[in-house]
């Protein structure tokens, strides 16, 4: 029996658009990732982050955690626009924000951060994207409520686990 789809949107606990905040001042400067620290097949590469300078607000509202998954939403590549990348435990200890061509998507606890990060490297979500995205001055964009309208097999979270189990191994 093939899963039922649902909305994204009712799968995440937030989807918060980024910020860049002041230039760096030299004192106590955060870290905030870019589209340009992303690869097109959803990898970091992060070789010379930004420094910006944020408010402690700031730097609670936007910051990464372990499972949050990054979203391009402004780009001029098609390849580039929806690309997606994992916050591993790695990326998570640089306390990081990201800026605002980015949206981040957190899971909630019915959603396997790796399962929606396979997810929205498939085909099938991609199209969804190039189908929601506009154009301006040659620019790609998504919107966060965009983004929540992407359809999404309704799979428990064991199974889920299981298939990007599965993934990892292939």
């Amino acid at each position: 029996m093939e899963a039922p789809n649902v909305k994204l949107k009712y799968l995440l606990s937030g989807n918060r658009g980024g910020v860049w905040g002041e230039d760096a001042s030299g004192d106590g400067d955060s870290v905030v990732l870019r589209s340009t620290e992303q690869t097109a097949d959803g990898r970091w590469h992060i070789n010379d982050p930004a420094l910006r300078s944020l408010s402690a607000a700031e730097r609670r509202r936007f910051k990464l955690i372990e499972g949050d998954v990054l979203v391009t939403k402004s780009s001029g590549s098609e390849s580039h626009i929806g690309k997606a990348t994992l916050v591993d435990s790695h990326v998570a200890e640089m306390e990081p924000a990201y800026s605002n061509f980015m949206q981040r998507l957190r899971p909630g606890q019915d959603l396997n951060p790796r399962f929606l990060w396979y997810l929205l490297q498939s085909s099938w979500t991609r199209e969804q994207l190039a189908l929601f995205s506009t154009t301006t001055t040659g620019l790609s964009n998504l919107t966060g409520t965009q983004l929540g309208l992407i359809e999404v097999p309704l799979v428990d979270v064991d199974g889920q686990r299981a298939i990007a189990d599965y993934l990892d191994r292939e």
